[in-house]
């Protein structure tokens, strides 16, 4: 299943009183990707492909067994190139149900679909195209150059905060009538964040992720809400699936040492930080964090516990 047909099912079930993710974690449902496991962080269950077909268990089970039909499952052997041409001649149209197209193979006989509900989320989607555009523009012509160039951090200047204030509420109008939409709730996320109000900013990363499942973005901005509310193990699942994602991004690998530093895993932050500091040699902060958690393992300085000790121990370096 791609990440927009997980979307569009996940966003079914919360329609039907589920809860998908809350607090950056899932909570309700769980998904995985067969290569990066689960796309939102789970701690109620346990994702597994080192075996010849990847597979999820209740956290804490002792089952190793999997059941499958006969023939080989490995997900290399499920994905399939090939031309339209070519697809055409082996497969017939035979009828639309939907989103999805039905197809019988003429090899076989059997049925295939090809589509699933996708079809139907885009046309609700253009359908509010028109009425969504012009108060998203706007709240982004408020605050874009901001929250793409500046600083983080609460705004502290009161014209400012009022900006930052009517974007919402434009944000939220969009979210009114288009709830699928990731970029609304991602950039409502940033908005509490600068606000201030980093419950609020997780809140809005839940219905993002939601929205665009597999987005490492998103989960590094969650994670970095749920570090401000000192949520750490939080913060430590959703850094660690991001950089799962995305295992090239410097950032997230230095984020994801800090997070191994604050639960006292310094083995695990020393590999993360030389990761990064060999994808960003020349990033500044990445080498003061890098010089702190290497004098950690040395002995020359105590593992920190929480975000404020940590603050103070870079700035006496």
């Amino acid at each position: 299943m791609a990440f927009a047909d997980a979307s569009a099912y996940a966003q079914w079930l919360r329609s039907l009183g589920l809860t998908p993710v809350r607090a950056g974690m899932s909570l309700d449902i769980a998904i995985t990707s067969p290569v990066h496991g689960f796309i939102w962080p789970c701690d109620w269950l346990e994702f597994d492909a080192s075996g010849p077909l990847p597979a999820v268990r209740a956290a804490g089970s002792t089952l190793v067994g999997v059941s499958a039909p006969e023939g080989n499952h490995s997900f290399e052997s499920s994905i399939q190139f090939g031309s339209t041409e070519s697809f055409m001649e082996q497969f017939k149209h035979v009828r639309t149900e939907g989103g999805v197209e039905v197809y019988r193979d003429r090899s076989t006989g059997k049925q295939v679909y090809v589509g699933r509900t996708m079809a139907e989320e885009r046309e609700a989607a253009s359908s509010t195209a028109d009425e969504t555009r012009d108060p998203y523009r706007e709240a982004m012509s408020l605050v874009e150059h901001d929250l793409r160039g500046g600083p983080r951090g609460a705004l502290t200047g009161y014209f400012q905060r009022r900006r930052f204030k009517r974007a919402l509420a434009l944000l939220d109008e969009c979210a009114a009538d288009s709830p699928g939409s990731a970029d609304v709730h991602f950039w409502t996320g940033k908005i509490h964040e600068r606000l201030g109000d980093p419950r609020a900013s997780l809140e809005a990363y839940d219905r993002a992720l939601v929205a665009a499942p597999g987005t490492a973005y998103i989960l590094k901005e969650a994670s970095v809400a749920a570090f401000s509310l000192e949520s750490y193990d939080t913060a430590f699942k959703l850094t660690e699936t991001a950089a799962r994602l995305e295992p090239e991004d410097a950032d997230l690998r230095s984020n994801l040492a800090v997070s191994h530093l604050l639960r006292g895993s310094v083995d695990d932050a020393l590999i993360e930080i030389r990761a990064s500091s060999a994808l960003a040699p020349d990033d500044q902060v990445t080498k003061l964090v890098s010089r702190f958690i290497e004098k950690v393992a040395g002995g020359a300085a105590p593992c920190p516990r929480n975000e404020g000790e940590l603050q103070r121990a870079l700035r006496d370096l």
